[in-house]
């Protein structure tokens, strides 16, 4: 899709200078005298990095994928959805859309903050839940004391989000970039529901793991809401805010990984979840957390809370958030 994108705007310029060069008009010898001097083409040359390059180079990339009827499932039973979909997204934010967190100042990109934000707190969310899956379940499956491939996947995509190049603890040094070790964890994860399908490895499903499961995630959203509320008590009544959108998206793209993550764990849990009763306060569960993701303000705004006018969308986030963790803990309750 951004490949396409960027196809068609470069094939839309490359005409419109092709028949402009060929037109004879007046204007190209006008052009030509004009670059006569290397200080003026240089200076046209930037203008057109920075009113051209960087504003539509960004509008091509940006793209805060919220799609919360993304789904995909397992080709066999016996396999994880929950490893799936986490295989799945990554696919989707690395190679098919663009991973701009750690993009450096010439991708236009770099002057991006609510896609960035956005992926890197899906990103939290996955490494979340396949941390938590991976300790009730690698156990099992460890051969010889070495980590399998859930775990691996887990501590790969605990890495740093904003590596490109560059050590960021020492900028002499190379290191990997994190889009490369995020499709590392997918290769990992897909080998993991390959030796599911085979019957080589084990996924125990008990009430217990799940309730494990939930509250790893809620401690999270606790984390993000925690945010949220500093953010809200210490700036909203400040006339220059401009971490609000920073603070929001991430929370929010940590809001639509558990609800994927969610989606795909009903399946792989559907007994215990009908079992105990709990398809309606699972069905709210996630519908909180859709309500979190669909928030869509054109600009982000973090108004003092007693206003009349102007909305406070960190608090509205927050209060999603605040619901999700409550009816989280009553399931958890259930299956304990």
């Amino acid at each position: 899709m951004l490949k396409n994108k960027v196809t068609d705007f470069f094939k839309h310029v490359s005409s419109i200078v092709q028949n402009f060069w060929t037109s004879g008009s007046r204007f190209k010898s006008a052009l030509l005298l004009f670059f006569k001097s290397w200080g003026r083409l240089i200076l046209f040359i930037t203008a057109l990095v920075f009113f051209l390059y960087y504003p539509f180079g960004a509008y091509f990339v940006s793209h805060v994928d919220k799609n919360v009827d993304y789904d995909v499932r397992p080709d066999k039973a016996s396999q994880s959805a929950v490893v799936e979909m986490a295989a799945s997204l990554i696919d989707r934010e690395v190679n098919q859309n663009l991973w701009t967190p750690n993009l450096p100042f010439f991708f236009p990109s770099f002057f991006l903050d609510n896609m960035p934000n956005f992926q890197l707190g899906m990103f939290s969310a996955l490494d979340t839940t396949l941390d938590a899956l991976s300790q009730k379940i690698s156990p099992d499956n460890a051969v010889g004391g070495k980590k399998d491939e859930l775990r691996l996947a887990a501590d790969l995509l605990s890495y740093p989000g904003t590596v490109w190049l560059f050590d960021p603890q020492n900028k002499l040094k190379t290191a990997p970039s994190s889009a490369r070790q995020y499709r590392k964890a997918r290769r990992e994860l897909m080998i993991f529901n390959q030796k599911l399908a085979k019957g080589e490895v084990s996924f125990y499903r008990s009430p217990q793991d799940l309730a494990f499961l939930l509250a790893r995630m809620n401690r999270s959203l606790k984390e993000s809401e925690h945010s949220l509320n500093v953010h809200v008590r210490e700036l909203s009544s400040s006339w220059f805010d401009f971490k609000s959108d920073d603070v929001f998206f991430f929370a929010q793209g940590k809001a639509y990984g558990f609800l994927l993550m969610l989606k795909a764990l009903a399946v792989d849990y559907r007994t215990e979840i009908v079992d105990r009763g709990l398809y309606d306060q699972w069905t709210q569960l996630l519908k909180a957390l859709e309500n979190a993701v669909l928030i869509s303000p054109m600009l982000v705004r973090n108004a003092d809370v007693n206003s009349s006018f102007a909305p406070n969308h960190l608090n509205y986030l927050r209060m999603q958030l605040l619901k999700a963790q409550l009816l989280a803990a009553d399931i958890q309750r259930h299956l304990s």
